[in-house]
Parts: structure tokens; sequence; C-alpha cells
């Protein structure tokens, strides 16, 4: 989809984002565009020694730590892994 830079930062602001994170946001995409966050790295692989997985898999993994349902761990409370 493509929308001209001014109209997602209208866009935006009228949802209520602050005018600095508007920029930035339009900023990143305009990075998108031109494809500067295409490159494809084997970083998650070789730090974890797992493969990385698409998005949508990770998704449907996860789903339920993101639903209205999701306990938060409290601060302090957090266990990575």
């Amino acid at each position: 989809m493509n929308v001209a830079p001014e109209a997602m930062k209208q866009a935006l602001l009228n949802f209520g984002m602050p005018e600095w994170q508007a920029e930035g946001l339009v900023e990143d995409y305009a990075h998108y565009r031109r494809g500067e966050a295409a490159a494809i790295s084997s970083t998650v692989g070789d730090i974890t020694d797992k493969a990385a997985v698409p998005f949508s898999q990770f998704a449907k993994e996860y789903a339920g730590r993101f639903s209205e349902k999701a306990q938060v761990p409290r601060e302090g409370n957090y266990r990575a892994g």
C-alpha cells in the first residue's frame, strides 16, 4: 500500500501520536521503501543455535502470550527463556 509520507504523518498526528514520533516513523518507512531493511542475516541462528522462524510461525506459536488473558509478569519475576 503506497501512502504519501505527508498523508501518513497527518494520519499519525490525527491518531494522537506526538509530532517527533510521527516524523520518526515516516522516516523509518522511507528506509523500508528504499529497501534499506531488506538484508537477511544469520545472527539469530549464530547467537541461539536455533534457526530463525517466519513471523507468522512465531505469532501462531505465541498467540496466547499476546491475548487479553495473558498475565504480565511483575517486575523482578520475569524469566527469559
